[in-house]
């Protein structure tokens, strides 16, 4: 199993995230998907272990690792990588929030704009090196 955590860390613990915009926008998706009763916390740590786990696979392991958002690591891949999340980020924030804020949370489309122009503009100039958690569970099949 696979899963991108989409809930922003910060690699700059200094940084004040509290009331930032990229992780106001992904506290309002949250609670939009919450509506559907969709499980937006899959990947909180050793949930999918212990799901893979419960299905009977074995030796079952969990690695996790920083998927950036934005160009700030060092490392020329991870940079890479980072400008191609930032990207899908900017280019696919409307979709994104779209049912979540409009059908989940009754948002007015002007609303919904907003945010996500914050949410944009927070994605080109954020000083705190945002990143999310990608996970991967694997195990071996039970006989």
């Amino acid at each position: 199993m696979q899963y991108i955590d989409y809930h922003p860390f910060y690699q700059d613990t200094t940084f004040n995230a509290e009331d930032h915009p990229i992780n106001r926008f992904w506290s309002h998706i949250n609670r939009g998907l919450k509506a559907f009763s969709i499980d937006h916390t899959l990947s909180e740590k050793g949930r999918m272990l212990q799901i893979v786990k419960d299905a009977g696979f074995h030796d079952a392991k969990e690695v996790w690792c920083k998927l950036p958002i934005g160009t700030w690591p060092r490392d020329k891949r991870l940079k890479e990588v980072g400008a191609f999340m930032r990207k899908i980020l900017h280019d696919s924030a409307e979709n994104i929030a779209r049912e979540p804020l409009a059908t989940g949370l009754w948002w007015r489309d002007v609303d919904i704009q907003f945010e996500v122009a914050a949410f944009r503009n927070a994605l080109k100039t954020c000083t705190g090196q945002p990143y999310f958690t990608f996970r991967s569970v694997y195990g071996q099949k039970p006989e």
